[in-house]
């Protein structure tokens, strides 16, 4: 079921009847829930909606992953300003839930972050952040998140004139059919 709600007036009536009978939270829910195939399917713009409806149903937690994907989609468009005030927010939900430094959410972001410097040509900090994620993966057995550190590390090295040990990584990472 795809719903569209073409007309803000009729939106807003809903959210203010769900908001007045104490609905409001099971109404952002039921909205996130209804926009997961949107999602799914790569619609841009439906994993921040998705996050956003997460975020005021009271699921905090729950809106951290698509937040990421929002910030993907922008890392992907080349807007990098808008995936780091993304990714800022997904920081200020992980700071507002007492996440730990190596919460795994903390690591996917900080490859995200690294991904960003080094599409921005800042390979240098770029590679210190992608070592920094790399091994804070490593600790918390995160491989997935690893591959993707080792990926954007190599790809860093490369794109800073150390091609071999770069291509090194990269072939490691393809290798093991990670990131």
């Amino acid at each position: 079921l795809r719903i569209e709600l073409a007309h803000s007036l009729l939106r807003e009536s809903l959210v203010r009847s769900a908001r007045e009978s104490g609905r409001e939270a099971a109404h952002h829910a039921a909205v996130a829930r209804a926009l997961m195939p949107r999602v799914a399917s790569g619609e841009p713009g439906a994993a921040g909606q998705v996050a956003s409806h997460l975020v005021l149903a009271g699921d905090t937690r729950g809106a951290l992953t698509p937040l990421r994907s929002a910030a993907r989609e922008h890392v992907e468009r080349s807007e990098y300003a808008l995936a780091e005030r993304v990714l800022d927010r997904h920081a200020a939900l992980l700071d507002q839930l007492g996440a730990p430094p190596d919460d795994p959410e903390r690591i996917e972001a900080m490859v995200a972050r690294a991904d960003i410097l080094r599409r921005r040509g800042s390979t240098e900090p770029a590679a210190e952040l992608a070592q920094s994620a790399l091994l804070a993966a490593e600790r918390q057995g995160k491989t997935g998140a690893a591959a993707a550190a080792l990926y954007v590390l190599g790809h860093a090295e490369v794109e800073r004139g150390d091609v071999d040990r770069g291509r090194e990584r990269t072939t490691v990472v393809a290798l093991h059919g990670g990131a």
